[in-house]
């Protein structure tokens, strides 16, 4: 395992075909400098494993590239909404046997070290041995519904009993139905619903995770620097004056969320 915090240490990424076809959008958490913990969506679990496997064993490093699945030992739970920073910190508190994070912040020592290290993690920040109740976790502040928010994983035989310390602290569960409801209102986009193997990173809005890395370094990327160029030269034709500039990118399928004011659940005639 790594240091007790480290800011930024989760980063948002896809995996692509040559042709620059999305393979799997995932997230990669640094635990340690040759640590890396990868999250997948879970019809992509094996997908993702086989195409890790695949790129360690061509690699010139692959002698000292080691690939485990460990979807079956860990769980992960998450703690989403404007209250969840107050009621993980309440959480963390208990633990150590305060009533809430006020007591525990004035009480010092551990316990109040354990709460403040809650309070100024930092989006995409990740803590390392959480005490929560008789478990130790790895908590990661990240969000899928637009909101302020946190995923806490353990092993899965401390699953229940972290829930169930959870579910003391005046939340509510909610299921994926839910979840998936919030993360079209931000616009959050889903692989296997909103994107799958058909479509391009440009093409679903996604090309700002390439960020500064030279498009030669990763697999599809000179197929990226081809469709960047074709989607360039389309809107020069389209705005030969660069008055409309922002077409750009190559995007040209995007996810539209319609709310219907309808509360007995049926479309109206015209959509």
């Amino acid at each position: 395992g790594g240091g007790d915090t480290c800011a930024e240490r989760i980063t948002y990424t896809q995996m692509l075909s040559d042709t620059g076809h999305m393979r799997a959008d995932i997230t990669v958490t640094r635990v340690d400098a040759n640590h890396y913990v990868v999250v997948a969506t879970d019809t992509m679990q094996r997908e993702v494993a086989t195409l890790l496997r695949r790129a360690a064993d061509a690699g010139e490093h692959r002698s000292s590239v080691h690939i485990r699945d460990v979807t079956g030992s860990m769980a992960m739970l998450s703690l989403q909404g404007p209250r969840s920073r107050h009621v993980l910190m309440n959480v963390v508190a208990s633990g150590y046997g305060f009533e809430d994070a006020a007591a525990a912040a004035s009480g010092g020592g551990d316990a109040a070290d354990a709460v403040q290290r809650i309070s100024e993690l930092p989006f995409r920040g990740v803590l390392d041995h959480v005490a929560i109740g008789m478990a130790t976790a790895r908590v990661a502040r990240i969000t899928y519904v637009g909101e302020l928010g946190y995923e806490i994983y353990v092993d899965t035989e401390y699953a229940a009993h972290v829930y169930e310390t959870i579910m003391r602290h005046d939340v509510a569960p909610v299921g994926l139905k839910a979840l998936a409801s919030l993360r079209l209102e931000k616009g959050y986009k889903d692989y296997g619903h909103d994107m799958d193997n058909t479509d391009t990173l440009l093409e679903c809005g996604l090309g700002f995770t390439i960020g500064s890395k030279p498009l030669h370094s990763f697999v599809g990327g000179e197929a990226v620097r081809a469709q960047r160029a074709a989607a360039a030269e389309r809107a020069q034709r389209l705005a030969p004056d660069g008055s409309k500039s922002l077409v750009l990118a190559g995007l040209r399928r995007r996810m539209i969320n319609v709310v219907l004011d309808n509360t007995d659940g049926r479309l109206p005639s015209n959509v």
